[in-house]
């Protein structure tokens, strides 16, 4: 039973990790979808999702590219990352 109970929330675990590494989703017409770690952060629900264009502000922070809602989100995760990729 002990063993069952130890397997079961490793395989939980494990799919709450694969989670996190998921690519970006797309919308209905095809558009990508990122997440603004910056509002993530401050769990601010309304522009946690940003649709990726061309214009979408963003930043590389150790070979891994950041989408931001807007250029205030992007310049506040340029002074110091890590801060706000600690939750994930």
């Amino acid at each position: 039973m002990k063993i069952n109970f130890i397997i079961f929330f490793l395989l939980l675990f494990s799919m709450i990790g694969c989670e996190s590494t998921k690519p970006q989703t797309l919308t209905q017409s095809g558009q990508h979808i990122a997440k603004d770690p910056v509002c993530e952060y401050f769990a601010d629900m309304g522009c946690i999702d940003v649709a990726v264009t061309e214009n979408t502000p963003q930043s590389t922070y150790e070979g891994k590219t950041y989408y931001f809602c807007s250029q205030r989100c992007k310049t506040d995760f340029d002074k110091k990352p890590s801060k706000y990729l600690t939750m994930r």
